[in-house]
């Protein structure tokens, strides 16, 4: 696992993961850890983690199940919004898809553009990034890095 940090006016954190069955824990621990870090413990910044980590969570095990061999989380503070992004080295592109009620996959993505409002997929040469934008409430807003 590797981690990049970058200062200035943006917060950033980066982290990478094995393309293995642990990465999606790995990641929502890490992403919990950060944003705490970053939006504090109110009952306000754990709902907005709580919501961060299950979509990290639902990206990540897409980024394993396409079968990427290296999976890179990324969260970065703009402002007044975070954006999180994950990349991945594989080819397949994410689609929302709706799944029967027998199903027990199928949802993450849905439940992913419900929770953000929305998600972007790139193609890399390598790869791919799916990435979205979470925007910060007032009271977080107020405490947006200079």
């Amino acid at each position: 696992m590797q981690t990049a940090v970058e200062g200035g006016p943006d917060q950033r954190v980066s982290r990478i993961y094995p393309g293995d069955i642990t990465a999606p824990a790995r990641a929502r621990h890490f992403c919990a850890e950060h944003l705490s870090q970053v939006l504090g413990s109110s009952t306000a910044a754990q709902d907005m983690i709580a919501d961060l980590v299950l979509v990290t969570s639902e990206l990540v095990t897409n980024a394993f199940n396409a079968g990427s061999h290296e999976i890179c989380v990324d969260l970065c503070r703009h402002g007044d919004r975070i954006q999180l992004a994950v990349h991945d080295h594989s080819t397949q592109l994410p689609a929302i898809r709706e799944a029967a009620a027998h199903e027990d996959r199928g949802r993450g993505l849905a439940i992913v553009a419900s929770i953000a409002g929305g998600w972007q997929v790139e193609q890399t040469h390598d790869g791919k990034v799916v990435w979205l934008d979470f925007e910060l409430s007032e009271e977080f807003r107020s405490a947006a890095p200079s």
